[in-house]
């Protein structure tokens, strides 16, 4: 689905709200956030126009700052999806307490079993040494922003739900909640049968699985 379809789509169902529906500047700035959203919602599995890799990254005083990538992980150091040792082995990724606890521990870590967490914008691979040990990096990236002349680049077949997620924003917009509520039905619906193509567990901040074939009804909130 082109950005123009989209624009057309959304126009035609707020027809009866000219202001709006010829508002295509507003029009492109809730797009991409419903676009955001829909990242948001869906399993990272179904995201493969996303997904992105970078190799033998090397360290600063034992960290990577994800700046430094080529791409921009969505959501920042929150995007990054895997770490793994260069020629060696995936990290587990753990929280900053966790690495706490086992370092308090005197717990010895090393390359047969590394774990890697974040602080801001920087990754710490465990164990490491600057200079020696390298990364590779796999992630989601940002796509690029929807304009009047470029199309999203997620896979076609989550077109309509951005459409559909933009339409329920727009419905709360103008106070017209029942409309919304509509919408946003539509749009549960959708993320959870894309996401039961995938049910997967993932990761999230920290180290907490989630099941992404579960969706929460707080988008139905007024």
């Amino acid at each position: 689905m082109t950005s123009a379809t989209m624009l057309n789509l959304l126009k035609f169902k707020f027809r009866s709200h000219p202001d709006l529906a010829n508002n295509e500047t507003l029009m492109l700035e809730i797009l991409n956030q419903a676009q955001d959203r829909v990242i948001c919602y869906l399993n990272n599995h179904l995201l493969s126009e996303l997904h992105e890799a970078e190799t033998n990254k090397s360290l600063t005083n034992d960290a990577y700052d994800i700046g430094s990538l080529t791409g921009n992980p969505f959501g920042g150091v929150s995007g990054v999806q895997y770490v793994k040792i260069y020629d060696g082995k995936f990290c587990r990724k753990v929280s900053f307490r966790e690495y706490q606890d086992h370092a308090d521990s005197k717990m010895t870590f090393d390359l047969t079993s590394p774990v890697w967490y974040s602080r801001g914008t920087k990754i710490y691979p465990v164990p490491s040494t600057t200079g020696t040990t390298t990364i590779d990096i796999y992630y989601l990236d940002t796509p690029t922003a929807i304009t009047s002349s470029a199309t999203s680049e997620l896979n076609a077949k989550f077109h309509d739900l951005i459409v559909e997620t933009a339409e329920s924003e727009l419905w709360a917009g103008v106070s017209d909640f029942n409309k919304r509520n509509e919408a946003a039905q539509r749009v549960i619906e959708k993320i959870e049968m894309f996401n039961s193509e995938a049910p997967e567990t993932d990761m999230i901040i920290e180290n907490v699985d989630y099941d992404t074939t579960i969706v929460r009804d707080y988008v139905l909130t007024t």
